[in-house]
C-alpha cells in the first residue's frame, strides 16, 4: 500500500488504479460507501444519460456542419441527424462488440483523425476564400442580409 491518505485512514486509490485501471478504482471507491449498491446504480444511470447527451450534442453538431442549408431555426434535417447518430452508435458498438479497452479508442481516434485533417485542411481554405471574398461557392452578397422578425 502507497503511503499517503491510506496511512491515515485513506484509500488506496493509486494501488486500485495499478491493479485494474479507472474503472475498478471507481467501483472500488462506490464499494466503500453507504448502500453501495444503490450508489452505483445511481452512478451507472448517471453516467449512461452523460454519454446519451454527449452523442447526441455530436451529430447534431456533425450534422450542422455536414449539412449545406440550415432551416431559420438552425437546426440540420432529421434525417442527417439520425444518420450521424448511426454512424456515431455504430462506432462506439463495435468497439464495445471487440472488447477494446483504451488502446483500441487511441487507435481508433487515429485511424477517424487522419481523414478529418484533409476536412479540416478544405475548411481552413473556404475560411480564408470567405475572409477574403473570394468563395468559389456562391456569390458576394451585394444587399446587407436583413433578420425578419417572427411573430407567432
Amino acid at each position: 500500500m502507497r503511503f499517503g491518505l491510506s496511512y491515515w485512514g485513506g484509500y488506496p486509490i493509486q494501488d486500485w488504479m495499478g491493479e485494474g485501471g479507472l474503472t475498478f478504482a471507481v467501483v472500488s471507491l462506490i464499494q466503500t460507501l453507504p448502500a453501495k449498491n444503490l450508489v452505483l446504480a445511481l452512478f451507472l444511470i448517471i453516467q449512461f444519460f452523460l454519454m446519451l447527451t454527449t452523442m447526441s450534442s455530436a451529430s447534431v453538431a456533425t450534422s450542422m456542419l455536414t449539412t449545406n442549408q440550415l432551416s431559420l431555426n438552425g437546426d440540420p434535417d432529421i434525417k442527417v441527424k439520425l444518420l450521424w447518430a448511426a454512424a456515431i452508435a455504430l462506432i462506439s458498438f463495435s468497439v464495445f462488440l471487440t472488447g477494446g479497452g483504451i488502446n483500441t479508442i487511441k487507435s481508433l481516434c487515429v485511424v477517424a483523425g487522419l481523414p478529418m485533417m484533409f476536412i479540416y485542411g478544405i475548411l481552413i481554405k473556404q475560411i480564408m476564400m470567405e475572409l477574403k471574398g473570394k468563395s468559389e461557392l456562391r456569390e458576394p452578397l451585394t444587399q446587407p442580409l436583413v433578420s425578419k422578425k417572427l411573430i407567432a
